[in-house]
C-alpha cells in the first residue's frame, strides 16, 4: 500500500507539541486523507479541540476521543508518546501533512485508473468520462503539492530572522584559494559563477584547481566536461596534483621518478577526493540535470558553455538566454553551486592595446551577465608576464576581475601564476598588485 506511516505519526506528533502546528497540517491534508485510520481519528479530534479553543496535548486528546467512542482502537497514550518522539520540529507539520496528502492523491488516482480501464473495457464510454474527470482534478491537486509555497512575512519572518542568525544553515564556500577569497565572500548552493576568458586563457585549467581546492576539504563535486575525456581530464589533474610535467602524461613518457610522483598523487589524494566527471561531448541540461539528481553533488563545474549542447530557438542570443535561464534553475532547485566557464567574443582578440575585458566581451553578455550571481573575467596583461621560461614553456600571470558580483562590490582584482608544465595556478609569491579586502 502506497503510504508514509513515518509522515502520518510526526503530523499528530507535531499536533501535540504544538497548537498552531495544526493550522499548517490542515491546509495540505485532511482527516480522511490518512492511510491508517486511527491517525485520521487523532488528527479529526486534535482540529475539534483546536477550533474550540482548547489545548491539544497528551491529556486532552484521549479525553476527546473518549467521548466520541474511539480511544479504544487509538493505540492509547503510548501511541501518542510514540508520535510526539518521531518529530524532529513541529515547524515542519506541513511539510510532513504534504508527504500524507501526496500518498492520498496517488492512491486514489491508482485506484480511478483501475475504473477507467474497466469502463473502458466494457464500452462504458458515458461512464469512462466522468472518471476521467475525476483523474485530471485528482492529477491537478497532486500537482499543487509539488508547487513552490510562497514566503508569507506574517508567518515565515521568525523563520527566516533564526536561519540568518545561523550561519551554519546557510554555509558558505570559500574559493580555499587565499587571492580570491580576498577579493570575494565565497559561494552559496544555488548561486552560479561565470568564469570568462579567451581562448587558451586557462579557463578550464582554473575551474579544475578551484574543484581540486573544494574536494580536498570534502565538498562533492561534478565536472561536466566536453572538450575533454574524462580521462584527459583526469590526466591534467594528476599533472596539477603529482608536478609531474602534463606532455609526459600525455606522451605516456614517464620516468621512474614521475610514475612514483603520480602513483603517490592517487594515493595519498586524488583517490580519496569526492569527484565525478560527466563525459559527454555535448551534454544537454536534461542529461545535467539528471546527473545532478542521481551524483547529488554540491558543486557543480561545466567546462565549458560554448561547447554545450543549447536549447532550440531560432537564433544564438536566445539559446544562451534559455541555456542560462534554465541553469540558473537547476542551482536552486537541486541545491548546488555551479561555477561555468564561457567564452569571450573574437572581438577581444583582435585589440592591439593591453586593454581589460569588460562584461560587454562574453559571448552574448547580456543573457550571462543577468543570470550569474558573480562573474570573473581572466586576461594574461603582457606587462605583467615575466620573461623566464621552464623547459621552453613560460610561467604566466593571470589576472581574474570581478566583473559582476551580486553580493558585494565590482571591479577587485586578483593575481595567480599558471605553470604551463604542470597546468597548475599558485598564489603568487610577491603579489604583482593584489589588494586585500575585509569582509
Amino acid at each position: 500500500m502506497m503510504n508514509d506511516l513515518a509522515a502520518e505519526k510526526a503530523v499528530i506528533g507535531s499536533c501535540l507539541v504544538e497548537g498552531d502546528a495544526i493550522g499548517a497540517a490542515r491546509q495540505f491534508v485532511a482527516p480522511g486523507q490518512f492511510s491508517e485510520p486511527r491517525n485520521g481519528q487523532l488528527f479529526e479530534a486534535s482540529i475539534a479541540l483546536h477550533d474550540a479553543g482548547k489545548a491539544v496535548d497528551i491529556v486532552t486528546l484521549p479525553d476527546e476521543l473518549r467521548q466520541r467512542g474511539t480511544w479504544e482502537g487509538s493505540g492509547g497514550k503510548e501511541y501518542l508518546v510514540e508520535c510526539i518522539n518521531s518529530v524532529v520540529t513541529a515547524a515542519h507539520a506541513g511539510h510532513y501533512a504534504k508527504i500524507v496528502a501526496r500518498y492520498y492523491f496517488e492512491r486514489e488516482i491508482i485506484s480511478a485508473s483501475g475504473k477507467l480501464v474497466v469502463a473502458i473495457g466494457e464500452n462504458m464510454g458515458a461512464d469512462a468520462q466522468p472518471i476521467l474527470n475525476k483523474i485530471c482534478g485528482l492529477v491537478l491537486t497532486r500537482t499543487e503539492l509539488d508547487s513552490p509555497e510562497t514566503f508569507n512575512y506574517a508567518t515565515s519572518l521568525q523563520d527566516a530572522f533564526e536561519e540568518i542568525l545561523t550561519p551554519s544553515k546557510q554555509p558558505i564556500y570559500k574559493f580555499n584559494f587565499p587571492p580570491l577569497d580576498a577579493i570575494t565572500d565565497g559561494m552559496k548552493k544555488g548561486e552560479v559563477l561565470t568564469i570568462g576568458g579567451a581562448t587558451n586563457a586557462g579557463k578550464s585549467l582554473l575551474m579544475l584547481r578551484l574543484m581540486d581546492l573544494q574536494a580536498q576539504h570534502g565538498v562533492k563535486c561534478l565536472f561536466v566536461g566536453s572538450e575533454m575525456t574524462a580521462l584527459e581530464t583526469f590526466s591534467r589533474h594528476l599533472s596539477m596534483r603529482s608536478g609531474v610535467p602534463a606532455w609526459k602524461i600525455r606522451l605516456r613518457t614517464l620516468s621512474e621518478q614521475d610514475r612514483t610522483r603520480a602513483h603517490d598523487a592517487i594515493a595519498d589524494h586524488l583517490y580519496k577526493f569526492p569527484i565525478e566527471i560527466l563525459d559527454d561531448p555535448e551534454p544537454t541540461l536534461e542529461r545535467i540535470e539528471s546527473t545532478i539528481a542521481r551524483t547529488k553533488p554540491d558543486a557543480v563545474f561545466v567546462d565549458y558553455l560554448e561547447r554545450m549542447s543549447l536549447p532550440p530557438a531560432k537564433d544564438l542570443r536566445l539559446s544562451v538566454k534559455e541555456f542560462m535561464r534554465r541553469l540558473k534553475g537547476i542551482a536552486r532547485k537541486r541545491n548546488v553551486m555551479v561555477l561555468l566557464a564561457s567564452q569571450l567574443n573574437r572581438t577581444t582578440y583582435a585589440r592591439d592595446a593591453d586593454t581589460a575585458p569588460t562584461l560587454a566581451d562574453l559571448s552574448e553578455s547580456s543573457a550571462i551577465e543577468k543570470e550569474s550571481d558573480r562573474v570573473f573575467l581572466m586576461w594574461r596583461p603582457k606587462m605583467l608576464q615575466p620573461g623566464a621560461e621552464v623547459h621552453g614553456v613560460k610561467k604566466a600571470v593571470i589576472e581574474i576581475i570581478k566583473a559582476k558580483d551580486r553580493h558585494g562590490p565590482n571591479g577587485l582584482k586578483a593575481h595567480l601564476e599558471l605553470d604551463g608544465n604542470s597546468l597548475n595556478f599558485q598564489e603568487i609569491a610577491n603579489e604583482v598588485a593584489q589588494e586585500k579586502h575585509e569582509w
